[in-house]
């Protein structure tokens, strides 16, 4: 796919949160789809990224990485060869029971099924940095290998290490053979930070986190003066997109 430009988006407050631009994104993506791939890169579960572009909310991307990047579907392929390849990297001790286990405490609570996935355990978080602190260490103390996810001060992921956004386009980008100065990333909180580290041109909205923004040090970063989707728009215009 050497040649092809591509958009590695968050959702929600990236694309989401104006109706007015999100229709105004829709349509950009519409008048460009054989010149712009596109794939979310989410938070969000497989059946809820679905069901906005089924609700018509969201243009039907090419790609779908889900649950902080642990899965990954192309929607034009039945068969998801890439999206089993990916899943290949998983770890074979991955145990979500323990995590389960060793994270519940004092200042932290399991979120509900439908935001679980086979290789992701959330939790709903305090904000207290010694509930993280402690975290961080009985995942060490019981030999855990896991990457630990805090964002807007309410969400903890626990992943693989060999997960998450920045891992799930970085294996995209080598396996489709993207030139990186045409590929586009765009997100709004902490857990996009790894997109931004990938050598692709980054888009900010004006609503991104300071958690997130003081943090992107790319040169290759457009921060834009327009909030949710009308900033990914923007940021396209800037790169020529």
């Amino acid at each position: 796919m050497s040649g092809t430009a591509a958009l590695f988006s968050d959702i929600d407050g990236t694309l989401l949160g104006d109706a007015s631009s999100e229709e105004d994104f829709s349509a950009y993506l519409k008048a460009r789809r054989s010149r712009l791939m596109l794939a979310y890169v989410t938070s969000r579960s497989m059946r809820s990224t679905l069901a906005l572009v089924a609700d018509g909310r969201l243009p039907i991307p090419r790609f779908v990485c889900t649950s902080v990047g642990t899965e990954l579907r192309d929607l034009d392929d039945p068969s998801n060869a890439l999206g089993k390849k990916y899943r290949e990297l998983a770890p074979h001790d991955w145990s979500t029971e323990n995590l389960v286990h060793v994270g519940t405490s004092v200042g932290l609570t399991i979120q509900p099924p439908e935001e679980q996935a086979a290789y992701k355990v959330s939790f709903y978080w305090d904000g207290n940095q010694q509930t993280l602190a402690q975290l961080c260490y009985r995942i060490t103390a019981d030999s855990h290998c896991c990457r630990v996810l805090a964002s807007s001060q309410r969400y903890i992921d626990l992943l693989p290490t060999t997960y998450g956004k920045g891992a799930a386009v970085s294996f995209l980008l080598s396996e489709l053979k993207l030139d990186r100065s045409e590929c586009y990333v765009a997100g709004d909180t902490e857990t996009d930070l790894p997109l931004f580290e990938l050598g692709c041109r980054g888009i900010l909205p004006a609503n991104a986190l300071p958690a997130l923004t003081q943090r992107v040090k790319h040169p290759d970063c457009y921060r834009s003066n327009c909030r949710y989707a009308a900033g990914i728009l923007d940021g396209l215009a800037h790169w020529g997109a």
